[in-house]
């Protein structure tokens, strides 16, 4: 299977790396300087707040938000480090947040989830390492295998391998999908090479007061070599002379057979115009996909909820149950992929088109199954259900792709709509008639709205209004400004009489057109 790795780096503010298999787009990812990211790195905390009611406890990291520790992410094993209760160990099913730590004690955290939104990053003191073929695990006691590699004889010979190599006392490890069919040298050097970051921790931690970091997770392109490079991997672009030079010195240490696969990009045309992927990636963020069978899918995105709804759009098979099965195995894979681009996390529903038949729901499940191997992330998939409904949790360490890039709308709050100008003309008039009988001694009101609201105001509601000025002897000086957002008002009443141009002039935005009352 032909595959690139494309780095875009030649801007300093921006990161990009886009994955390409036979052409397309199977990954993204972007990193910005201005955009704090701390999942993956260690710190030594202190302890600020405890939570009983919850469970938890916050953590002073030294980042602009405190971290979140949950009673179920405190390694029993690490307590004793710590100062912790002699007996933790022994206890782990049963551990209460204020019975393990005290306001202002200190610890080794790491991040497990970077904060989204309004909250902070997630932290745990189950630290693990990833190195390029394995996982290292200080103070839990378990070696075990990636469950993507699936071949039962290959599992087996990386279980009898680790068992023969000496682990550090404490120290367990996991094999990564990488890790499959390498030779015990390669995995004996990944030990040695973690075995090394973890002393390097352990001795800053013993060095520095709480907060302070202990080790920084590697950057975008290190990270994406350490963790996506393979065999299958064809070559690897970088725009950047910087990133190439420091990009091919690590795959020297690490895959030093792979290094010459890692070439400078010299073209004049921008490396993701010359791979057509600057106009793929536009489409990452709409809300609709087309398939090529012609149905489509449709995206929305929650805070903590993804729903996705397949449809038929203008594909029209004989069968209305076999047209339901065609879209949905080819939505299947998109959906997949579709998933890794925007890297969307938490709760997952899919509204699949209905099936009847039993066996082509089970070849759309097994069918979305596949699709999802492909990716790196932890996920759950439920059955899909007699409406054709799969729900599925997919894990979220970092805010999605698309807060990387927008910011919620300042006109609509990120629903997408805005009031219509009837609706926000009927709530001013409403606003008006309170503001005249709150005034009962001053003549003049004045009010500046969005310049055009101000023209719908005095065109569509002007019999309102003069009615209005009748009953209540006021003044209503409406006056348009395009610098306001729809909706904004700014008013003010005033206790003196208006100038008489001023009030020849209040119906300044209105047509000369004779008006009479009904």
């Amino acid at each position: 299977m032909t595959m690139k790795i494309l780095i875009n780096a030649t801007e300093e503010e921006e990161c990009r790396v886009a994955v390409l298999k036979k052409g397309v787009l199977h990954e993204f990812y972007i990193e910005r300087p201005s955009i704090e990211t701390c999942f993956g790195n260690v710190y030594r905390g202190r302890i600020v707040n405890i939570e009983p009611s919850i469970g938890a406890a916050f953590v002073d990291i030294g980042a602009s938000r405190n971290g979140f520790l949950h009673a179920s992410d405190v390694n029993p094993m690490m307590l004793e480090k710590e100062g912790g209760s002699s007996d933790a160990p022994n206890r782990k099913n049963d551990l209460k947040i204020d019975e393990i730590f005290t306001v202002g004690q200190e610890i080794d955290v790491q991040v497990s989830r970077d904060g989204i939104g309004e909250k902070g990053p997630t932290l745990t003191t189950y630290i693990s390492l990833a190195g390029r073929f394995l996982v290292f695990m200080p103070g839990v006691s378990r070696q075990g295998v990636s469950r993507k590699i699936e071949d039962d004889t290959e599992r087996e010979r990386l279980k009898n391998m680790i068992s023969e190599l000496k682990l550090p006392t404490g120290m367990g490890v996991i094999v990564r999908t990488a890790g499959a069919n390498q030779i015990k040298r390669e995995i004996r050097k990944d030990i040695h090479y973690l075995t090394r970051i973890w002393k390097v921790i352990q001795k800053r931690s013993s060095s520095n007061s709480a907060p302070a970091t202990l080790y920084k997770e590697n950057d975008l392109v290190i990270r994406v070599l350490r963790d996506i490079f393979s065999s299958e991997m064809s070559e690897v672009l970088v725009d950047s002379e910087e990133v190439f030079r420091r990009a091919r010195d690590f795959m020297k240490i690490i895959m030093p057979r792979q290094g010459e696969k890692v070439r400078l990009y010299k073209g004049k045309e921008p490396l993701f115009d010359r791979f057509k992927v600057e106009g793929k990636l536009k489409s990452i963020f709409d809300s609709r996909i087309t398939l090529d069978s012609g149905g489509s899918l449709f995206i929305e995105q929650t805070e903590a909820l993804v729903a996705i709804d397949v449809n038929s759009g203008r594909y029209k098979g004989e069968e209305l149950e076999e047209t339901a099965f065609a879209i949905n195995k080819e939505a299947s894979r998109e959906i997949a992929r579709q998933l890794r681009l925007r890297d969307l996390g938490g709760l997952i529903i899919i509204d699949f088109i209905d099936m009847v038949e039993a066996a082509h729901r089970r070849t759309v499940e097994k069918e979305f199954r596949d699709a999802l191997r492909h990716d790196r992330a932890r996920i759950k998939v439920a059955k899909i259900s007699p409406f054709g409904v799969i729900e599925m949790t997919r894990q979220r360490v970092r805010p999605s792709l698309k807060s990387y890039v927008y910011e919620k709308c300042p006109h609509c709050s990120g629903t997408g709509f805005v009031a219509s100008r009837e609706t926000l003309g009927l709530d001013l008039i409403r606003k008006i008639r309170l503001w005249v009988l709150q005034k009962k001694k001053c003549p003049l009101i004045r009010i500046t709205v969005n310049d055009r609201m101000a023209d719908y105001i005095l065109n569509s509601k002007r019999l309102l209004l003069m009615d209005l000025e009748e009953k209540s002897e006021k003044r209503i000086i409406i006056k348009g400004d395009p610098a306001l957002e729809p909706g904004e008002i700014r008013h003010v009443a005033e206790a003196v009489q208006p100038e008489p141009e001023e009030v020849e002039q209040r119906w300044a935005l209105i047509d000369q057109t004779e008006v009479k009352k009904t």
